[in-house]
């Protein structure tokens, strides 16, 4: 074991995946990075996910510095888990995954290493859609936009948080590694049905420009069971919530990223970008009342100073 490795704490929110979880954690296990504590979140799944992944847990306890599994006493959503996972973590790195997903055995490796060469405060990779086979699968039209995105975002948008403000580009809470002092400073995940990763992340961005590592590291299953399928019908709520929430921090304080996608940044191309990215409504939403070719006081109804 390697003395000067950070540990990582890896942290699994689980539900309803007995058939997955098993294959989830001996991903983990194959880690290159020796110093990892494991933590289980299991949502109070009805199925055998937590007696699943207790079993797993302890043939494989002597490779982890540090075992937690707990259960919710009730379901209480993805949030909650991810919330309680963090809560739970000694770590120096935070590096979550979905319990019906799976790891690439560099994938904590590459992304330590990038996190300390760079300087940075989160990282994330290249995603491979993987069928109940763990086979990589391009069977969906889905699949081209998990698997793509991030690269044309990194291509055509002046950095990687323009791009977090077009899209979720990690596909995944799952594909998201960070620190935890970082982790700190952007709280906890907000009780979205479906969009609480995109959220996190792009709060992330007003701290920490995010790094790509430009391989596939993370294997995202899709199944009869993903929950993007059951709650696409919240979308247009989560996103208008994401998207001004943005729009809102960027308006009144200055990111300390200097590559965040916020006016003071970028003056003299954010408007256009704002359109170019189709969220003009969101914007003018908020702002349009305050923009200086808007008059808040008709001008019969000033009066000067003294009078």
């Amino acid at each position: 074991m390697q003395q000067n490795e950070p540990l990582v704490s890896v942290i699994m929110p689980c539900y309803k995946h007995e058939d997955y979880v098993t294959r989830a954690i001996e991903s983990v296990v194959l880690q290159c990075h020796k110093r990892i504590e494991i933590i289980i979140v299991d949502d109070h799944s009805p199925d055998r996910t937590y007696e699943n992944a207790t079993r797993a847990l302890a043939a494989h306890k002597h490779r982890f510095v540090r075992v937690v599994a707990v259960r919710n006493a009730a379901n209480m959503g993805a949030h909650f888990s991810l919330n309680r996972g963090m809560d739970l973590a000694h770590g120096e790195i935070l590096s979550f995954i979905n319990s019906d997903d799976l790891y690439l055995p560099r994938r904590i490796t590459m992304s330590v290493d990038a996190l300390r060469s760079q300087s940075a405060g989160m990282v994330f990779s290249l995603v491979q859609p993987i069928d109940t086979r763990d086979s990589p699968t391009a069977d969906e039209t889905l699949c081209h936009a998990i698997r793509w995105r991030p690269l044309v975002a990194s291509d055509r948008l002046p950095s990687l948080s323009w791009g977090f403000l077009w899209r979720q580009l990690t596909a995944s809470t799952g594909n998201i590694v960070m620190h935890s002092a970082l982790a700190r400073r952007v709280g906890y995940f907000t009780p979205l049905l479906y969009c609480h990763d995109w959220d996190y992340l792009l709060r992330a961005t007003f701290y920490t420009e995010p790094i790509l590592l430009e391989e596939v590291l993370y294997g995202y299953r899709l199944h009869g069971e993903n929950s993007f399928r059951s709650l696409s019908s919240v979308a247009e709520h989560d996103t208008r919530y994401v998207i001004q929430g943005h729009f809102r921090r960027v308006g009144t304080q200055v990111p300390e990223n200097h590559l965040a996608a916020a006016p003071q940044n970028w003056p003299l191309v954010f408007d256009a970008l704002v359109d170019d990215l189709g969220y003009r409504a969101h914007y003018d939403e908020l702002y349009r009342p305050y923009a200086t070719y808007h008059r808040t006081v008709d001008s019969v109804h000033r009066q000067p100073f003294g009078d």
